[in-house]
């Protein structure tokens, strides 16, 4: 089921139960609180995720008048708005308040880079995917690991730092490579997850899966890189007089 259709569901239920009590209230000669009942459903209606833009949680108040809890409340619900506009492919939107979630802060607590930089990545935004990667070169989650390879990858094709990146990727989570490696679409993604643990490639993958299929070149890559080979050319590099055994 689609988030759009998930949010009709939800409008029309609230909708359903705020006319039912409505007319309970008008029946026992109760006009204002049937127009407070109204007033509530709409408030509801605006915080449905995909309902509360920005426009909205900005256009009310000054953010730097925002107390902590205000701050955090406005946040989540840019943060949620941005993921469904993304599953809805309005990738614009979407991009938009990525940024300004990075505005607002700068920490990143939310993660909202590691939706931002695979879309990106995604849409063959490479510049700005590049300044985030750089940006954010200490976050070592799969979404950055597996997205800077795959950004150098469309730079580069199977170049030497893009081989590394992708290995440091799978020394991160192997998870991911499997997924791609067998096609297995994430079902669930959830949104805590631990550093190389299954659900970490699932929340990814959920935001990167159909890029890494875009192209039959990255298919090839993925599916027929070595570690052990990508290994030793880092070793003869590092000391090339040096003779392995094969």
């Amino acid at each position: 089921m689609s988030a759009k259709t998930i949010k009709r569901k939800m409008e029309r239920r609230l909708v359903k139960e705020m006319s039912s009590r409505v007319d309970r209230l008008l029946a026992q000669n109760q006009p204002t609180a049937a127009l407070e009942e109204i007033d509530k459903c709409l408030e509801d209606l605006m915080n449905i995720p995909g309902k509360r833009r920005r426009r909205e949680v900005l256009s009310n108040s000054n953010p730097d008048l925002w107390s902590d809890d205000e701050l955090q409340h406005n946040l989540r619900a840019i943060y949620a708005d941005a993921k469904i506009l993304r599953d809805e492919e309005n990738y614009d939107e979407a991009i938009e308040l990525w940024y300004q979630l990075l505005c607002f802060d700068e920490t990143d607590e939310l993660h909202a880079v590691r939706l931002l930089v695979p879309t990106l990545i995604e849409l063959n935004r490479l510049d700005s995917a590049h300044l985030l990667l750089d940006a954010f070169h200490d976050d070592c989650s799969a979404h950055m690991m597996y997205s800077r390879a795959l950004y150098l990858f469309k730079r580069q094709g199977a170049s030497e730092d893009a081989n590394e990146a992708l290995l440091k990727g799978l020394n991160q989570n192997m998870h991911v490579i499997e997924m791609l490696r067998e096609q297995k679409r994430p079902i669930d993604t959830p949104e805590i997850y631990q550093s190389g643990s299954l659900e970490e490639a699932q929340n990814y993958l959920k935001t990167a899966m159909r890029d890494w299929y875009k192209r039959e070149d990255i298919v090839n890559w993925f599916m027929n890189f070595e570690r052990e080979k990508v290994q030793k050319l880092k070793v003869v590099k590092a000391f090339p007089n040096l003779k392995l055994v094969n």
